[in-house]
């Protein structure tokens, strides 16, 4: 998923796919943004990557897309994410501010490192 251009069609057209099915369930693993930004993993972030999904991302689309998280788990010693999703008609879009902020904050101060060692590199 974090090589697909337009993520939200892709999974919109994943769940088109699992829809008639009454046990379709549509299962993704992404690296871990959350573990990322938190240990200031600069080296993952490459091109080939045009999306980084933390938990709140990824479950914010996947109720975009009309699916409901039924689990999100970390793997890999926390480098990834996974997470199994199933239809839903009903799937909840909000997002608590204080979890929203926390996140906000993290992405800041991983920018700021980021910038500060490009900084670093061009001296």
């Amino acid at each position: 998923l974090e090589h697909v251009e337009d993520p939200l069609a892709f999974v919109r057209a994943m769940r088109a796919a699992i829809e008639a099915s009454p046990s379709g369930a549509l299962f993704l693993e992404v690296p871990n943004g959350d573990w990322i930004v938190r240990d200031l993993g600069i080296w993952d972030v490459i091109y080939e990557h045009v999306s980084i999904f933390t938990p709140l991302s990824l479950g914010s689309l996947l109720r975009r897309a009309g699916l409901e998280p039924r689990w999100t788990e970390s793997s890999f010693e926390g480098q990834y994410l996974r997470t199994l999703a199933v239809p839903s008609e009903r799937a909840e879009l909000a997002i608590a501010p204080a979890e929203l902020a926390r996140e906000l904050e993290a992405v800041a101060r991983f920018g700021a490192t980021f910038r500060a060692k490009i900084e670093h590199w061009c001296e």
